[in-house]
């Protein structure tokens, strides 16, 4: 640009910035470096940001430059690397600057990626340009499902004909057709030329293929097909020639189709994000002339307009009808022009909508360079302009809201002050402080959330930071690893807005009425909840809290690329409960003990090994060394024999002679007991290993050999029962026996891997740090060496009857006579340093080898063992965003059209933002309807509760005289209470106080059952009498007959609000249907 262009774009820049403080989310970011950075903080701003941007991850490096930089010196360009991907964000700039960085970004010679992004008010949008001959490498990250086959059959003679494949039962392909699939046990790969079903599709050998490898004809033993993936080009136009395509496609013939950009008939300008809205032209057009209008405007007259000034809007109405995105006889055309123009005027930012845009434009950015994930094409635009309709019809809130100290003004410019004193008067519940509780966090403190008045943020997470989190926890820093996530993210939050007023907790949510979130928290502690869990149980325990309690959810998820966010309204919409996807299936034992088929099966094998051999059996063995303190080994082997029963006795004995054998306590004072213990654990390590990949495996061969059958006269060794192979050391191994290498080599590894637990497990925990507990690579393979030849030791044979002798004899040569304990330990996946990992992959690898499955690395054993949920920073950022935008919905009470449920995959990518359900109508009696949100409501009076309380009989007349139906039977919890054909004469239980029939209930109910001594069941007793003392309410269940079809039928739950002595005020807990 020369000096005049520069001149003019540097005034019209600074136009852009000059409300800063209205960016709501850009000035805690800067509040909360100030105060993380206090040490650095020499009053340059630049040099600050940079800086915190350091401490949140260490390893990214940071520069900056000036704007004359910038444009004097080719800036970025400049400083690019030849075969090094970069791109370019252009954040907020006038259009002019957006087409003119965008060619920059094409004409340098290594093709930097563009990526520009912007926000006005309740609006945005994003554009992507990756040059005209972009490749994706991986469309989705996903990784292509292996799926077993059961057969394949040829459809035509010809030698290269079609094939049919049709997977095991029970399994199901992720193929589609044009895709590239390869099966284990043939070269070559085949194209999907047709699919049937999702357990049957029909390929063809690719052309390329046919004269190196020869087609399959049949299948060969079991075998496996696997999608490969295939990078794919997209091409791209500059920001210029997009906004050209999309006039002309708004108004056709508005501009020469010589000077149009020639792109592919399917080329895809505009990603849709919310499906009631982005395929609505008219309203696509409106935002486009909007921005369009916007950019003309500040351009020229190097500013923003001015709500004062009248005529700035006519300017503005006038530049967005010559935009060429216009079509002046729409209502809606005109009104979208107005709300963006209003949000324009007052220079607003609303944190939601930045972060929903920051963390889109930060993934895209990431596709840009690394070529994973299909990246936007070419313009994605979102809108809430819902809530200025929302603010419309409400119009001005008559809450007093005097002495408000506005920490959002941005917010406050869009939506109104009063909305946001309202949201800083509310009690909002944050249930998680991870990754997706971390961003809502940010959000909270940058709209100014729980503030004012009675307000206050209440965070509650029971889990402590491990390293692994702080790639994805923006709160976090390595200082606070090993402490409580609520504790430190309320330290963290409150640098970003110290006005906010926080409550942190480490305490569960769950059924246990002792801790902070009782009954009366739920119903006059908290105004509204946003989940932040990680588990579907929590995510279901939290949804019927708010059911009961009738109050606003939001919950939000992610797995990766993915993410999903549910409204629930109170009183209007479903909730999660109602429509909650199904379990995982849990691995059948036999699949993990001898049949498994994927890596999943044996790492879950081998996580099982490890809990069992260095968890569970030195926990049996130190409850066994207590034990003999009182009893001799005869009374231990009898008292084993009553409580497991024979065969789960002598294994467990077998066990705990093993562990507690002599040899490993022998000279434990001596110098050489590190040496001695570190043999010992070797040969155990490698007995071990010969017992698991070898006995074991010719054991279950013998049991089924190879040409054996089913029940039904198949094969047995087909379909996901495959034949496996022993997998154990070998000295002498061919230059072509791959399988062996790798068997040795795995080998190795789970012996020095196991020996080191194993050693660990003897050592006081005090001393481990002196002793090196690993063995060399040397001293595994002379063991190996000198065992590879001997006979393995039998095994007990149980089958006899005298089941007692073989207990005795397995406890032979233990000592239970010593002063120490053995070291459990709990499996820790962060730490590569203590070997769990190592000895779980190790195992796995072994296991998979001899199954034929392919070996991982232990990243990914890491991450199946630990049961990892993927989380990506910028998929849990932008349902964080859409999180915090339907929360300033809900404190309005907003209609249910205008909320909107999301389904995410940043990796396609694919937004669908849909409208919530509403309550399904629960048909009860004499035709009545109710919801899941709809109660019927008694309240205890002063007079019953002095009495003693409201009786049986007074319960169900106030429940029949409100329901209109008679009331068959009555349920609290599992237990029933009363029924009509058992109880309408029992005088005696109809004049019984409810809570007391309750207490009777619960008391004589199975639950303490299990109680060893008579002192733990008092205690039991004593603890459930002040539960139900201190429970504000009690919920029941009702059946009633209907009167014209005789059906019984279910009324609507029932609350029993008890009479508040403290006050002399009974509580009650929303809407419902009211009792007399």
């Amino acid at each position: 640009a020369d000096h005049e262009e520069s001149r003019r774009l540097k005034i019209l820049h600074e136009s852009f910035s000059d409300k800063i403080h209205l960016d709501d989310l850009g000035r805690v970011y800067l509040k909360a470096a100030e105060g993380e950075c206090s040490d650095y903080n020499d009053g340059n701003t630049i040099e600050l940001i940079s800086e915190y941007i350091r401490r949140l991850n260490p390893q990214v490096k940071v520069s900056h430059m000036n704007r004359h930089e910038f444009i004097s010196d080719g800036g970025v360009f400049v400083h690019s690397e030849a075969g090094r991907e970069m791109a370019l964000v252009c954040i907020d700039r006038p259009e002019a600057t957006q087409e003119l960085l965008s060619s920059a970004c094409r004409c340098n010679s290594h093709k930097v990626k563009f990526v520009s992004v912007e926000t006005q008010g309740l609006y945005g949008r994003i554009f992507c340009d990756f040059g005209s001959d972009y490749e994706v490498q991986d469309e989705d990250g996903e990784n292509p499902r292996k799926t077993l086959v059961e057969s394949v059959e040829m459809v035509e003679e010809d030698k290269w004909g079609l094939l049919v494949v049709k997977c095991v039962e029970g399994e199901r392909h992720d193929v589609s057709k044009g895709d590239i699939v390869q099966f284990d046990q043939s070269g070559g790969q085949y194209r999907v030329e047709r699919v049937d079903s999702p357990s049957r599709f029909m390929v063809q050998m690719v052309p390329s293929d046919k004269e190196e490898y020869s087609p399959i004809t049949t299948l060969q033993s079991t075998m496996v097909v696997e999608r490969i993936k295939q990078p794919r080009s997209i091409p791209f136009i500059s920001f210029g020639d997009a906004i050209k395509l999309a006039k002309s496609n708004a108004m056709p013939g508005l501009i020469s189709s010589d000077v149009l950009p020639s792109v592919p008939n399917d080329h895809q300008l505009f990603t849709p994000s919310d499906l009631d809205k982005s395929f609505d032209d008219n309203r696509r057009n409106a935002i486009m002339a909007a921005f369009a209008a916007a950019s003309a405007f500040a351009e020229k007259w190097y500013r923003t307009p001015s709500e004062i000034l009248k005529t700035d809007f006519g300017a503005f109405f006038n530049m967005a009808k010559r935009s060429g995105f216009v079509n002046e006889t729409s209502t809606e055309w005109k009104e979208i022009v107005q709300y963006f123009y209003e949000c324009y005027c007052k220079g607003g930012k609303l944190a939601p909508l930045q972060a929903f845009f920051g963390a889109l434009a930060s993934q895209e950015a990431l596709k840009a360079v690394s070529s994973l994930y299909n990246p936007i094409s070419q313009f994605l635009i979102y809108d809430c302009d819902e809530l200025a309709h929302i603010r419309t019809a409400e119009g001005e809130h008559s809450e007093d809201f005097s002495g408000f100290l506005d920490t959002a003004p941005g917010q406050s410019s869009i939506v109104g002050k009063a909305i946001t004193a309202k949201l800083a008067s509310q009690r909002i519940f944050v249930v998680g402080s991870g990754a997706i509780g971390c961003e809502l966090l940010k959000n909270l403190a940058a709209m100014g959330a729980g503030s004012f008045a009675q307000g206050a943020l209440i965070l509650t997470d029971m889990d402590t930071i491990e390293h692994s989190n702080l790639s994805r926890q923006l709160l976090f820093r390595d200082s606070d690893v090993g402490n409580f996530k609520s504790i430190a993210a309320k330290e963290a939050i409150l640098r970003f807005n110290p006005a906010l007023r926080l409550e942190a907790h480490s305490s569960k949510v769950g059924d246990d009425e002792r801790g902070p979130f009782d009954d009366e928290f739920w119903m006059n502690g908290v105004d509204v909840v946003l989940n932040a869990l990680d588990n579907v149980d929590a995510r279901l325990f939290i949804d019927g809290k708010c059911v009961d309690s009738q109050k606003g959810l939001i919950d939000a998820g992610t797995l990766g690329s993915k993410g999903n966010v549910q409204v629930i309204v109170p009183m209007q919409s479903e909730s999660y409960g109602s429509s909650v996807d199904p379990p995982e299936p849990e691995i059948p034992v036999c699949t993990l003990k001898n049949f498994p088929y994927e890596i999943s099966h044996t790492i879950q094998w081998g996580r099982d090994l490890f809990d069992g051999l260095f968890n569970r059996r030195p926990t049996q063995a130190n409850n066994g060394i207590s034990s003999l303190a009182s009893v001799d080994k005869k009374g231990f082997g009898t008292e084993l024999l009553r409580k497991l029963g024979g065969d789960a006795a002598i294994e467990a004995a077998i066990e705990i002679g093993d562990d507690l054998c002599a040899h490993w306590f022998a000279g434990r004072n001596s110098d050489q007991y590190g040496e001695q213990l570190m043999m010992l654990s070797i040969l155990w390590a490698v007995e071990l290993a010969k017992k698991l990949f070898s006995i074991a495996i010719e054991n279950l061969l013998k049991q089924h050999p190879e040409e054996s059958v089913d029940e039904d006269g198949e094969p047995f060794w087909t379909g996901t029962r495959r034949q496996p192979k022993v997998a154990f050391y070998c000295s002498k191994v061919e230059e072509d026996n791959l399988f062996q290498q790798a068997v040795n080599e795995q080998i190795v590894n789970f012996v020095q891997s196991a020996a080191r637990l194993r050693m660990e497990t003897y050592i006081p925990q005090k001393l481990i740090e002196c002793h090196e507990t690993k063995p060399t690579k040397r001293a595994v393979l002379e063991a190996l060496e000198q065992f590879e030849s001997a006979s393995s030791a039998e095994d007990i044979d149980v089958t006899d009857s005298n089941t007692m002798s073989h207990i005795m004899t397995s406890l032979e040569g233990t000592v239970f006579d010593i002063e120490t304990t053995l070291n459990p330990v709990e499996f820790e996946k962060d730490d590569d340093s203590n070997g769990h990992v190592s000895f779980i992959t190790a195992a796995s690898n072994l296991r998979a080898l001899s199954y034929g499955i392919n070996p991982v690395d232990e990243m990914e054993t890491r991450r199946i063992a630990g049961r990892i949920v993927p989380a990506m920073i910028t998929t849990t950022a932008l349902v964080s965003a859409l999180s915090s935008l339907e929360l300033l919905k809900l404190i309005q009470s907003a209609p249910l059209r205008t909320h909107r449920n999301a389904f995410v995959n940043l990796a396609l990518p694919f937004f669908a933002l849909t409208s919530p359900l509403p309550a399904e109508e629960i048909v009860g009696v004499n035709g009545k309807t109710h919801t899941i949100w709809d109660k019927i409501l008694v309240k205890e009076k002063k007079k019953a509760a002095n009495m003693g309380g409201i009786t049986v009989k007074q319960l169900l007349r106030k429940v029949e005289k409100s329901s209109g139906a008679s009331v068959s039977s009555l349920s609290y919890g599992p237990y029933l209470l009363y029924a009509n054909f058992l109880h309408d004469d029992d005088d005696e239980l109809m004049g019984k106080p409810v809570a007391a029939l309750v207490l009777e209930a619960c008391l004589s109910g199975d639950e303490m059952c299990g109680s060893d001594s008579e002192e733990l069941y008092k205690q039991d007793q004593e603890e459930l009498v002040q539960d139900l003392e201190r429970k504000m309410f009690l919920d029941f269940m009702a059946v009633a007959e209907d009167e014209e079809t005789g059906e019984e039928l279910e009324l609507p739950p029932i609350r029993l609000i008890k009479y508040a002595r403290k006050n002399g005020q009974s509580l009650s807990s929303g809407k419902g249907l009211e009792a007399a």
